[in-house]
C-alpha cells in the first residue's frame, strides 16, 4: 500500500475513518512534495464517541480482569484516532461543530478544515413523486444508545398518540 500510495499517481488520497490513523501516520512522515495530499473525510466525528463510551462503560465496571488488555486497545485507538485527524493535511466535513470539536480537542486550525453540506441532488428533487403515500414512520440505522434511541422511542410514542393512523 505504501508503494503504490507514494508511487506518483496519485495527488489526493481521502480517508474515511479513525482506523486509517496508522497509515496516515506514516504517509505524513514522508514529505509533503514525495507524497499525495492526505485528506480526512468524515460524516461527522462519530468514530471519537468511542473515547467517551469507553470512559462511561468503565466507570460501571468494578472489576474487569481484561481492563489492562482494553486499557491498552483504547490507548491504541485514541492515538489512531489522533493520528488520523491530525496528521492528514487538511480535513472534510459535513458540519461546523466538528470543525469547532478538532480545534478544540486536537488544536487542528480550522483553516486547514472544510465543510460540506449534505446536499439533495436535482435527480431526487426533479423526480416525479408518487403522492399518495402509506402513513408509515420508519427509522433506520443502528439501536444502540449512543445513536439515541431512547430520543427516536420517545417521538415516534408522541407521533402515534397524535396520529393513531400512522404505521
Amino acid at each position: 500500500t505504501m508503494e503504490l500510495t507514494l508511487s506518483g499517481k496519485y495527488d489526493i488520497i481521502e480517508f474515511y475513518g479513525a482506523e486509517f490513523g496508522p497509515l496516515i501516520n506514516r504517509l505524513a512522515s514522508v514529505p509533503r512534495a514525495s507524497r499525495p495530499l492526505l485528506v480526512h473525510h468524515s460524516n461527522g466525528c462519530e468514530l471519537l464517541t468511542h473515547k467517551y463510551e469507553n470512559n462511561r462503560n468503565s466507570a460501571r465496571r468494578t472489576f474487569d480482569i481484561l481492563k489492562p488488555i482494553k486499557a491498552t486497545q483504547n490507548y491504541m485507538l485514541s492515538k489512531w484516532n489522533a493520528a488520523s485527524f491530525t496528521r492528514v493535511d487538511c480535513f472534510a466535513t459535513i458540519c461546523q461543530s466538528d470543525v469547532g470539536y478538532l480545534s478544540r480537542t486536537f488544536s487542528v486550525p480550522p483553516k486547514r478544515c472544510a465543510v460540506i453540506e449534505p446536499g439533495i441532488d436535482d435527480f431526487y428533487l426533479d423526480s416525479d413523486w408518487n403522492r399518495d403515500k402509506q402513513h408509515w414512520i420508519v427509522s433506520l440505522g443502528t439501536w444502540i444508545d449512543r445513536k439515541g434511541i431512547s430520543t427516536i422511542v420517545k417521538v415516534v410514542s408522541s407521533l402515534l398518540s397524535t396520529y393513531p393512523n400512522l404505521e
